[in-house]
């Protein structure tokens, strides 16, 4: 578990055949059942290529205006990740955070991290203490990365997979940068 500049999250490597069904464990009955999209993490924009299809000309120019940060969005997918990530879907949600500590192991791992935020349960807000999430989870995570107790917010999700820019939850990213409002 790591933090993001929007919550802390649960990830695990966007290579692992069997980390989508990993994360999903963890977030539980409700999660899973929910079908809930997972985002993956990314260091920097020409990783972002490897993992879609396609990124219409708005959706290049709005990543460059607002990543890093509090955004996920949703791009089409290329082949590349697990089928059990996209849970049928032809969509990924990108995120670049905005938080240095979250990059620097990006980089560091050279990989993206598929990634769900951590909740006690699907419903409540989301986790802010990383020892409570360490006594939460317990022995079921390999590492609860401390950076100290964070603000949740969620992140301003956009669509951009058909070449327009659709807002479908405003939350900690500002929508100034994409529309002018």
């Amino acid at each position: 578990m790591i933090p993001t500049d929007t919550v802390y999250a649960i990830v695990c490597s966007a290579e692992r055949p069997r980390g989508a069904q990993s994360l999903y464990r963890l977030k539980g009955p409700a999660g899973t059942a929910a079908g809930k999209p997972l985002s993956v993490l990314f260091h920097d924009l020409s990783t972002v290529a490897e993992y879609t299809r396609g990124i219409p000309n708005i959706a290049y120019k709005v990543m460059k205006r607002v990543l890093p940060g509090p955004y996920t969005l949703i791009l089409s997918a290329s082949k590349r990740l697990p089928s059990a990530a996209l849970q049928g879907r032809k969509t990924i949600g990108v995120r670049i955070p905005g938080n240095e500590v979250t990059l620097a192991l990006l980089r560091a791992l050279g990989e993206p991290l598929l990634s769900t935020s951590v909740y006690h349960y699907e419903g409540d807000d989301p986790m802010d203490d990383p020892i409570e999430i360490s006594t939460r989870f317990g022995p079921d995570v390999d590492l609860v990365l401390d950076a100290g107790p964070i603000l949740p917010e969620p992140s301003t999700v956009l669509d951009l997979s058909d070449g327009s820019v659709t807002v479908l939850r405003e939350g900690k990213g500002p929508l100034e940068p994409i529309t002018g409002r």
